[in-house]
């Protein structure tokens, strides 16, 4: 088979695990899978039409994120969101948050300035 050129105008395609981790972190975050609940590789399989490889892999970039914990022996659970997760995303948003007003402050304009007093 001859190899193909990749070109500017060449269309990737994102490869199936992560199509896969897409659905079940949209899955997730929009609570149809909620904290705590086990999902099985071959049920997954079966939903996305993917072989058990591709949801393994899928399960691994998840782990990744923290949206699911493996425990020993007992399968692969979406994991429950934690006091100190919460307190460490507030700090992190803080941190942040805080850069980006000091780097932008001095392109505020007056209106900039009086909406937001106004707010």
């Amino acid at each position: 088979m001859a190899k193909r050129e990749i070109t500017d105008k060449t269309i990737s395609r994102p490869a199936a695990h992560v199509l896969t981790a897409n659905a079940i972190r949209a899955a997730i975050l929009e609570g149809g899978l909620g904290p705590g609940i086990q999902i099985r590789q071959d049920e997954m399989a079966k939903t996305y039409g993917v072989s058990q490889a591709t949801v393994r892999e899928a399960f691994r970039s998840l782990e990744a994120e923290r949206l699911l914990e493996s425990i020993p022996n007992r399968g692969m659970f979406v994991r429950r969101v934690t006091r100190e997760d919460v307190i460490e995303v507030y700090e992190l948003r803080t941190v942040l948050e805080t850069h980006a007003l000091r780097r932008n402050f001095a392109h505020l304009r007056d209106a900039d300035l009086h909406r937001a007093r106004a707010a």
